[in-house]
């Protein structure tokens, strides 16, 4: 169990970090699921990307991918 320092006058929070990281990836994998379909039902393209990676890397690998599978 891990105390959480209330910030901005909330309250601190004692709980269990494994438990709250499960409960967030979970609710994280419902919300990428569900994005993912409605991209799919309007014949949009979802492509995850990492932060970590310039945006013009990550977008010209994107586009390079998609011209082979449109030409």
């Amino acid at each position: 169990m891990t105390q959480f320092i209330g910030l901005e006058g909330l309250p601190d929070v004692i709980t269990d970090p494994a438990a709250l990281r499960r409960a967030y990836l979970d609710e994280f994998g419902r919300f990428i699921k569900s994005l993912k379909t409605g991209c799919r039902q309007h014949l949009v393209d979802y492509v995850q990307m990492r932060t970590d990676q310039p945006l013009d890397i990550a977008l010209s690998t994107y586009l390079a991918g998609r011209a082979l599978h449109v030409g």
